[in-house]
């Protein structure tokens, strides 16, 4: 299923501040109950010191009281220090979809971000069939990650901080995501993780077809690209792409 969109679209990208859980003093969950515990309070991850206070247990003994529940497949752990839960529903997977848990993964990491390239068209309606992998745009140099059926791959881009992106509705929150006119720039600035040309070039050209994209949106995005990758917007993909760019765009 989808994630939803929501009605806000942001200009500046910013790390995400995420709600921790907050336990009250003396209210220890057991062990056994702590995923059963998270879902039924509606959340899906907890830090390290998190669970040390949600379990009544210090910091450094988290890990290996957890671990139990990660062989299970009830939990596990993107990174360092964070934990997510799993429903039911996934266990077989090892790990929840992406959209589930990257708004906490990244949060927690410290870097900005935004779902990216075939990830992105595919939320905005425009994916043949579902990417293999979750990409993800952020000025981080970040190495992929696979848990279980689930893999993520991160672009490095130190310009992707200004670019206009959408907040997006997810099972557990929200996600940030590429605005319609920053996918069509992406794709055609990444055609070998887009699926190659031919398939950027389906991809905007449907878009373009429905009214997905704002022009006067795309010629102020295209703006914050090098000028190659706008002239392969006009050369490779078609002049439609861009109609009404300012020629000083095209470099």
């Amino acid at each position: 299923m989808s994630p939803g969109r929501t009605n806000r679209r942001i200009k500046t990208s910013r790390v995400g501040q995420y709600e921790r859980v907050a336990p009250q003093s003396g209210d220890n969950v057991e062990q056994r109950e702590l995923t059963d515990w998270l879902l039924a309070c509606g959340r899906s991850w907890l830090t390290t010191t998190d669970a040390a206070a949600v379990l009544g247990i210090p910091e450094s003994h988290v890990a290996p009281t957890l671990a139990r529940w990660r062989h299970r497949g009830h939990l596990f752990s993107p990174t360092k220090g964070l934990y997510v839960a799993v429903r039911p529903d996934y266990r077989s997977w090892g790990a929840v979809p992406a959209s589930h848990f990257i708004d906490a993964l990244m949060g927690h990491l410290g870097h900005e971000y935004y779902v990216a390239l075939l990830s992105a068209a595919e939320v905005h309606g425009f994916a043949h069939q579902r990417p293999q992998v979750f990409q993800v745009m952020t000025p981080g140099r970040l190495g992929a990650r696979s848990f279980g059926r689930v893999r993520i791959q991160f672009i490095s881009d130190t310009s992707m901080a200004a670019r206009p992106v959408d907040v997006v509705n997810t099972p557990t929150g929200t996600m940030r995501v590429s605005s319609a006119e920053t996918t069509v720039l992406d794709l055609v600035a990444h055609p070998r993780k887009s699926g190659g040309l031919s398939n950027v070039a389906t991809i905007v050209g449907e878009m373009l077809d429905e009214g997905k994209i704002d022009v006067s949106r795309l010629v102020d995005v295209a703006g914050g690209y090098p000028a190659a990758v706008v002239q392969r917007c006009l050369c490779r993909i078609g002049g439609q792409a861009l109609r009404g760019l300012p020629r000083y765009s095209l470099g």
